[in-house]
């Protein structure tokens, strides 16, 4: 399954955007790096019917199951996806620099574009699972508000700039949050 969505990703992005392989290639990595440390860590804390999915013009997600999950257990989870992105965009951007390489550079900046903008602590990007941990694990309602008012944010954002795709993505939130 995981083979068959990172080819519906790679096949919607070529007909979507120029193609350009070197680019869509450290897309792909970025994204296997960064998902790729959730599936470790979920597997390293013994979760179940752990999988990745590509979803094409939005990135790639880890899911799995566990009964009992520690707040820094799911910490550890959470942080497992930025973290070594923004490592080895940091590691990139100190050796271009030093040997004036572009394409350590470039690859530098989307490590570490892709790796912090998840951070924003909206739901359901990294950030907002952070949060989420950290203050409202246990407080359903504030957990639903916390949702509604990250949807709505993404409709604003993708309304102000024009990104159909964000606004379509702060929909289908909205809709889980409804549920």
């Amino acid at each position: 399954m995981s083979l068959f969505s990172l080819a519906l990703f790679v096949m919607a992005f070529i007909l979507i955007f120029d193609f350009n392989f070197i680019f869509l290639s450290l897309i792909v990595l970025v994204l296997i790096i960064h998902e790729g440390g959730h599936f470790l860590a979920m597997k390293l804390f013994h979760y179940r019917k752990v999988r990745l999915l590509f979803v094409p013009f939005m990135g790639a997600f880890v899911s799995g199951e566990k009964e009992d999950v520690s707040q820094t257990e799911r910490l550890f989870v959470i942080l497992m996806g930025p973290v070594p992105g923004i490592l080895i965009g940091l590691a990139f951007l100190y050796f271009g620099d030093l040997y004036q390489d572009k394409f350590l550079i470039t690859s530098s900046l989307l490590f570490l574009t892709i790796n912090i903008l998840n951070l924003i602590p909206i739901d359901p990007l990294d950030g907002g699972k952070v949060l989420e941990t950290l203050f409202f694990t246990n407080q359903g309602r504030i957990k639903m508000y916390f949702a509604l008012l990250s949807s709505l944010f993404m409709i604003v954002i993708g309304y102000y700039y024009s990104w159909f795709i964000l606004m379509a993505f702060g929909f289908f939130l909205a809709f889980r949050v409804w549920s």
